[in-house]
């Protein structure tokens, strides 16, 4: 969500239904990022939408709503929030204004001087693996040096980036920087996820660079 909200509109509200059951210490909140509405619960998935805090986050108070509270309020109350959102009621008046909301740290990869340790952070429907490297950091770290990409096992060796899933034949391995300049593994014609067993939050890419000169002692 991160990467593909600011292509929606302006007053986009997104429900966010994963661990949707309201808690004591996990309120339901709706918080206004880039002028987009986000509803979902305080978990500290929110902290991950966006580098900068939300301009607003109210908690919602379900004694406001005339909804009997379910196991799986996002039939009822989560709806019924979204509606009033869509139909221009003041955010505030939906609950409690917070100052802050919890928080999450984002893994990023484990870089050394020859080498980065990938994380998958999404599988798509096609079946590519998105990791964590961006093109910054696999420039910063490479150095233009050649490399060897090794996915699941050292079996499974990529050792160039590609700019299109076209430039190599059907059912081979490849890496490719996406829309959102993140390292992408796939195959073409093919399910990088299901042929090689991926899953989101492996570890198990690694990119190694070849030793500069420098580096060698």
């Amino acid at each position: 969500m991160k990467h593909t909200f600011p292509y929606f509109p302006h007053q986009t509200i997104h429900i966010i239904g994963v661990n949707t059951e309201i808690a004591y210490d996990e309120p339901l909140i709706v918080c206004k990022i880039a002028n987009q509405y986000f509803l979902g619960i305080d978990n500290g998935q929110f902290s991950l939408i966006s580098e900068t805090p939300p301009e607003v986050v109210v908690e919602i108070q379900p004694d406001r709503f005339n909804l009997q509270l379910q196991t799986f309020p996002v039939l009822n109350l989560y709806v019924d929030v979204a509606c009033k959102l869509a139909n221009g009621i003041d955010i505030l008046s939906l609950g409690i204004q917070k100052s802050q909301i919890k928080q999450l740290i984002e893994f990023n990869p484990a870089i050394d001087e020859n080498s980065i340790n990938a994380r998958v952070i999404y599988t798509d429907s096609y079946g590519n693996a998105i990791t964590n490297v961006s093109r910054e950091t696999f420039e910063r770290v490479g150095k233009e040096r050649k490399f060897t990409i090794w996915v699941q096992t050292r079996k499974n060796e990529i050792v160039q980036i590609n700019t299109s899933y076209n430039e190599v034949e059907g059912g081979a391995l490849l890496a490719v920087f996406n829309s959102l300049n993140l390292l992408e593994i796939a195959i073409n014609k093919g399910s990088a996820v299901d042929l090689l067993g991926i899953k989101a939050s492996d570890t198990t890419i690694i990119i190694r660079f070849k030793p500069s000169f420098d580096s060698v002692t």
